[in-house]
């Protein structure tokens, strides 16, 4: 099935794209370190600043691979998913210093950076072979950008909304919250970063607090969670060091605090290198993560990968191979190979893309025990076969993408209640799309699964169609996304923006579409947000 289906892509890719219109794109990079580059999809400041984005989960929707399920606004918990994969399947990071939280994925959108932070978002399929432990489909790097210069911006809108930003000298804060757009929903949040240099090296530092209602998040109770995340890296050349903590208290019944309460506090502290010569790229990572929790007790965990990759050249084709070495505390050790071909075709840019991975259970999924939840000791790892095709131009490229998932881990019911259970393997098959011209972005991701017997709690949830266009003008932007997803109804989202001297309109769900993107939780309805951005003094001298 793997080779028909390559063949299939491979073939499809070319009728859909054999055009004498089109432009060559001169060439395809590939890298010992960070492998098949044109397999990257990215995100920069200046679209981020075009559309206004005042959240994460915005910048993250504008890719056609990624899936959020949201719960609450603007991003104050939200599962990410790539090409149909579950949130403990995605790596997250900052730097490339992994944010994964092993008590549980729903933590891994704490992300300790305000959208006015960021410079650059990219999003990488695993067949690249980053090297963290959490890439089992992919990853998601975060890019800060260094805050040097002065920044303010002040939003107000629907829901009693507030937005306060400001930064400089390498500092910035964040200050953010709303009375909730439905009953229960109401939050705050704030986040600050500092960075510097001395002597070569470079520190950055992050802190994140969250205040929620969490009304049918995890659970058809009116629950309450606050979060704290706190991040240190310090970084020279290749080598960083880093380490995190994770505040967690969860009341599942915030009317009655004594059913049901979790206070769990994680810890991770890592060490990543690279060193490239004519030999290959040889990399390491080492980290250690830890927790400790009223109801799941004290757990650890030591991972390490170690990674050799090599880039030669063969009758034309440019060949990247080798393998991650991978092992972690009492679940084996695993030799993960990898494999990129490149080669310029004609008018076209042609790359094949091959890796295995593997995800460790989380301490959740383990050890985890609530009046509705129950954990399970003996999972096995989650396994995977990853493949990729693509075929592109300058502005033109389209990606066919395999997935074949062991093992699978996922919340299985039973009666009124849920057991974390290996369901079985699954196969994930599909192609992206992307065309840009001018202004104008579209992408679009066609997705399919195949699922197992168990009616379980996440995997049901997914994009078989999902469609982004993305205009960014001088006085106005849009972004406009379609969601087929399965089991839920469709919706067409349209977000607006206005521009003028610093000055915009927002209107997020212009159509006031009722959709939901995780079952029962619905999301909000037209939003108006008006607000001020200001490079420099709010009050120019």
């Amino acid at each position: 099935m793997k080779v028909k289906f390559l063949l299939f892509a491979f073939l499809l890719s070319f009728s859909l794209f054999a055009s004498e219109n089109l432009q060559v794109k001169e060439s395809i990079e590939v890298t010992a370190e960070k492998g098949n580059e044109n397999a990257v999809q990215y995100i920069d400041k200046s679209l981020i600043d075009a559309l206004s984005i005042n959240s994460n989960d915005e910048i993250l929707s504008l890719f056609p691979s990624v899936f959020l399920s949201v719960r609450g606004l603007n991003g104050v918990q939200a599962d990410i998913s790539f090409r149909g994969s579950r949130g403990n399947q995605v790596g997250v990071s900052i730097l490339g210093v992994p944010l994964n939280n092993m008590q549980t994925y729903h933590h891994n959108f704490d992300i300790p950076l305000a959208p006015e932070d960021v410079k650059s978002v990219e999003v990488e399929p695993s067949t690249n072979a980053n090297l963290t432990p959490y890439s089992f489909s992919g990853n998601i790097d975060f890019e800060p950008g260094e805050n040097q210069k002065e920044f303010n911006h002040l939003a107000y809108g629907s829901d009693d909304y507030y937005h306060i930003y400001a930064r400089e000298n390498g500092l910035s804060y964040m200050f953010e919250g709303s009375s909730g757009y439905i009953e229960n929903s109401k939050y705050n949040k704030s986040n600050v970063t500092y960075q510097f240099k001395y002597k070569g090296v470079k520190f950055f530092t992050a802190f994140n607090s969250k205040h929620f209602d969490a009304k049918d998040f995890y659970a058809p109770y009116p629950s309450y969670e606050r979060t704290q995340t706190s991040l240190f890296i310090a970084s020279l050349g290749k080598t960083k060091f880093y380490t995190t903590r994770h505040y967690d208290i969860f009341t599942l019944d915030k009317n009655n605090p004594d059913l049901f309460r979790n206070i769990t506090e994680t810890y991770k502290s890592g060490f990543k290198t690279g060193l490239e010569n004519r030999f290959g790229f040889w990399g390491l990572n080492i980290e250690f993560n830890s927790m400790d929790s009223k109801t799941m007790g004290d757990h650890n965990l030591t991972t390490s990968i170690l990674k050799y990759a090599k880039v030669f050249n063969f009758f034309g084709f440019n060949f990247r191979g080798g393998a991650n070495y991978f092992s972690a505390t009492n679940r084996g050790k695993y030799l993960l190979p990898f494999l990129s071909v490149v080669k310029p075709l004609g008018k076209f840019n042609f790359s094949f893309d091959f890796s295995e991975s593997v995800r460790v259970p989380d301490f959740t999924e383990l050890y985890y025990n609530s009046p509705v939840n129950h954990g399970n000791e003996n999972l096995k790892e989650e396994k995977s076969e990853n493949y990729q095709v693509s075929l592109g131009f300058k502005n033109i490229k389209t990606v066919f993408f395999y997935r074949n998932e062991k093992n699978l881990i996922d919340w299985v019911r039973s009666g009124e209640e849920w057991q974390a259970e290996n369901t079985g393997d699954s196969d994930v098959y599909g192609f992206d799309f992307f065309y840009t011209f001018k202004k104008l972005t579209i992408g679009y991701e066609h997705l399919h699964k195949t699922n197992t017997e168990y009616e379980t709690k996440y995997n049901y949830y997914y994009p078989k169609n999902k469609l982004t266009l993305i205009y960014k003008g001088k006085d106005i932007s849009l972004d406009y996304s379609y969601l087929d997803i399965n089991n839920l109804d469709k919706a067409s989202v349209l977000n607006i923006t206005f521009w003028g001297e610093g000055f915009y309109l927002k209107i997020l769900n212009a159509f006031d579409e009722d959709y939901q993107t995780y079952p029962g939780i619905p999301m909000p309805g037209r939003v108006v947000i008006f607000g001020y951005r200001m490079r420099g003094p709010l009050i120019p001298d």
